[in-house]
């Protein structure tokens, strides 16, 4: 039977909008209750708010080690609202709804939200779905993986260990966004799959569109900027397919290479970061014309709250509030830097006790402009040949030339209809208060910086999601200038203009859309079977709470894989049937409620890496283990790395001939389990 159809499934899917209603609304309609804000934009922002201060309790109760904080915290805020005239403000403003404001509703925009949050749904709404065959994980592995499994990690305890390393505290990596689902799942015994990639999915895919609506709203521009704004939000992607079609190629839609709207839930924190960020910008506009010093506060802990929940749009606001800092300075406002300077201590508080070990970036000059065009897929890849073989002839016009070439290749197709946001004029510009640009563009050009010409030290080409951070918030001045332009043509020929900026923007998320609803009906899943579903429930309710699994190479099902240019299911086979689970085993860690020894393949742990940990010892150790003949030699690695029990295939070396010091503990088809005496 499908979770949708289980009464369970919509039961907590109830309790997680009761929980929301005390966590996150409660809280943000208290801190925003004397702005007096129509209701709609009060709901909005007040939902968006109080789910970043629900994050920061979750951060500094952990941190402190008085996690039962959150009950007090809950109640505090309860009994205050139920103090004031929120509540009958709210019933009030319900009662007053009439059917004539329904009607007035704008179904355009209501259509574009409803069908984006439906195409986002599709993109991800089908993980952790429990079928005949077993488990299946349709999207974005092993990351998905990763996110259930540290969400799992806060729930259990804080600061949170690495799933995939037990021992390590994660460094190097935000995860406000994994507070703020462990905590509801925590408070209220949510379900955690459900809660993470189904509940808040349809909760965050929705204030997306909606906190795009009361952004609009705010600056007073007309509902048609709004609707430019939410369909960029949630239908952009880049045009690669037009570059190919120019080169002779016809449209390919293989070589994706920065970012489209359906890809937004791959990344969860990139979801919660977009939406608080969209608050945060509505929440400075109006702090920006009243002037209040409350309101600066707590624009100052919504604003901060970004460094936790993507570093990304944390440096991007770092940049934003220096610039404010130095206008502000400028213009001799001396009360207006306050909260900007409350903002950076917040900042500080959230990033340094995580990212203290952080490292830094590494200046690549134009190689990613260069390695774009060297894609095999778009053709061009004579283009860096030549380049090439200019600059070994030091011929540095020549390479000049092709180098902006290149870069105009890149911006144009990559980046897609959102580079129109580079067409504004003086007075296009003077639309937006003049603070919130100065926060935007200073935003946007030190992540150009960061994303076009250096590399992480720790993550590596990663680097690319500054740039994705632009093309999310580059939908504020895309919409700006398609508002702004067309509605200057008087004749026909807007329409003709409007289809066309709908018709180039739309093909990368149909195609997307088209692959992942043919992997939903094809079941081209990863598929946990019910063999190692058996073997996982062995380990959660026969195991001690501390033990530590090492998991081995495992036989599994070939995996199933969308091709294209057949429109059909190919097998996808690596090492044959066998290969080490690498970074996909994280679903033991959750499904089990145990800790990993090590996640990931016998040569590099990719997750755990990028945070900048040092996998090397323990995967030697791991391969010794598995592949040595020496039984005391395994004994001595078995009892330093203090390991519990071993997880692996029945025909496997080890699980034929087990040495003394390990006992079968679990048997079946897949699956054996050894415990170490």
């Amino acid at each position: 039977m499908s979770i949708f159809l289980l009464p369970s499934f919509w039961f907590f899917a109830l309790l997680f909008l009761f929980a929301s209603f005390f966590s996150f609304y409660i809280p943000g309609c208290f801190s925003l209750k004397k702005l007096h804000l129509p209701l709609f934009t009060h709901v909005v922002l007040s939902l968006i708010v109080g789910m970043a201060l629900w994050g920061w309790q979750g951060f500094i109760f952990g941190f402190l080690h008085v996690r039962w904080m959150t009950y007090i915290y809950l109640l505090t805020f309860l009994i205050l609202w139920l103090r004031t005239n929120d509540k009958n403000h709210l019933l009030d403003s319900l009662k007053k709804i009439k059917f004539k404001k329904i009607a007035s509703v704008d179904f355009i925009l209501l259509f574009l939200i409803i069908l984006g949050t439906l195409l986002q749904l599709i993109s991800i709404f089908a993980i952790g779905i429990l079928g005949k065959t077993g488990m299946s994980f349709c999207c974005a592995v092993p990351d998905s993986l990763y996110h259930i499994a540290l969400t799992n990690q806060l729930v259990k305890q804080f600061p949170p260990t690495e799933p995939g390393m037990a021992g390590v505290t994660v460094h190097n990596y935000h995860y406000m966004s994994n507070i703020v689902a462990a905590e509801l799942i925590r408070i209220f015994h949510l379900p955690l799959i459900a809660t993470v990639y189904q509940y808040f999915v349809v909760l965050l895919s929705l204030l997306l569109g909606l906190s795009a609506i009361v952004f609009g709203q705010t600056v007073g521009l007309k509902k048609a900027y709004t609707r430019w704004l939410v369909f960029f939000l949630y239908f952009s992607g880049d045009i690669t397919f037009l570059l190919t079609f120019l080169n002779g190629k016809g449209f390919n839609f293989d070589t994706p290479v920065l970012e489209n709207a359906l890809w937004l839930w791959i990344s969860p924190p990139r979801v919660f970061a977009a939406v608080i960020f969209l608050s945060a910008i509505t929440l400075l506009i109006i702090w920006t014309k009243q002037k209040k010093a409350w309101l600066g506060i707590v624009t100052a802990f919504v604003l901060s709250s970004l460094v936790s929940f993507k570093i990304y749009e944390g440096v991007f606001m770092a940049a934003g509030v220096s610039a404010l800092f130095i206008y502000f300075l400028v213009k001799k406002q001396f009360r207006m830097l306050l909260p900007l300077f409350l903002t950076g201590i917040l900042s500080l508080i959230l990033y340094l006790p995580v990212n203290s070990q952080s490292g830094g970036v590494v200046f690549t000059g134009l190689w990613r402009f260069n390695d774009f065009v060297a894609q095999p897929g778009l053709g061009l890849v004579h283009f860096e040949m030549a380049r090439e073989i200019y600059a070994a002839h030091h011929n540095w016009l020549g390479v000049a030339r092709f180098e902006l070439f290149f870069i105009f290749l890149y911006l144009i197709f990559v980046f897609g209809t959102i580079i129109l946001g580079l067409f504004q004029t003086k007075k296009s510009l003077s639309l937006f208060p003049t603070e919130l640009n100065i926060f935007l563009l200073s935003g946007i050009s030190v992540c150009a910086i960061l994303g076009f010409f250096f590399i992480q030290t720790s993550g590596g080409a990663n680097s690319v999601q500054f740039l994705i951070t632009i093309d999310i918030i580059g939908s504020l001045y895309a919409a700006l200038a398609c508002y702004y332009w067309i509605i200057k043509i008087k004749s026909k020929i807007k329409y003709f203009v409007i289809c066309l900026i709908v018709l180039v923007t739309i093909p990368r998320v149909i195609d997307i859309a088209h692959m992942n609803i043919a992997k939903f009906f094809n079941n081209s899943s990863f598929i946990v079977d019910n063999n190692q579903l058996q073997a996982i429930t062995y380990i959660k309710t026969n195991t001690p709470s501390n033990a530590v699994i090492l998991v081995d190479n495992l036989e599994r099902k070939p995996v199933f894989l969308w091709n294209k240019k057949t429109n059909k299911l190919a097998i996808l086979r690596i090492q044959d049937t066998r290969t080490w689970i690498g970074n996909l085993s994280y679903y033991i860690s959750f499904l089990g409620d145990r800790s990993l020894f090590i996640d990931g393949d016998m040569t590099t742990n990719s997750i755990v890496q990028s945070h900048g940990v040092n996998t090397d010892e323990r995967v030697n150790d791991a391969k010794k283990i598995f592949l040595d003949a020496n039984p005391s030699l395994v004994k001595n690695l078995l009892q330093e790395d203090s390991i519990s029990y071993i997880y692996l295939p029945p025909d496997t070396k080890l699980a034929k001939n087990s040495p003394a010091f390990l006992k079968t503990v679990f048997k079946n088809k897949e699956v054996s389990i050894l415990k170490v005496l």
